[in-house]
């Protein structure tokens, strides 16, 4: 699926995982997403971290998935 919804990412500082808001997504665990435009979350969550492609880790909601970003940052 390709969406021009407006999505946003939350982290808390120091966590790998980065919870997405993207509007009745219709995703499932194991999905994967890639993200265009989206700016840093600041730290080591740039937006080059953000601007690829990533697997769904957990959907919490209709909502809402995770992300884990702590290969890419950390690494």
């Amino acid at each position: 699926k390709t969406t021009t919804n407006s999505t946003t990412f939350a982290a808390t500082n120091g966590s790998a995982t980065v919870t997405v808001t993207d509007s009745s997504h219709g995703a499932a665990e194991g999905d994967f997403v890639t993200f265009s435009g989206a700016s840093s979350l600041g730290g080591n969550v740039t937006a080059a971290i953000l601007n690829a492609e990533h697997q769904i880790v957990s959907v919490p909601t209709a909502n809402t998935y995770t992300i884990t970003v702590s290969d890419k940052c950390w690494s």
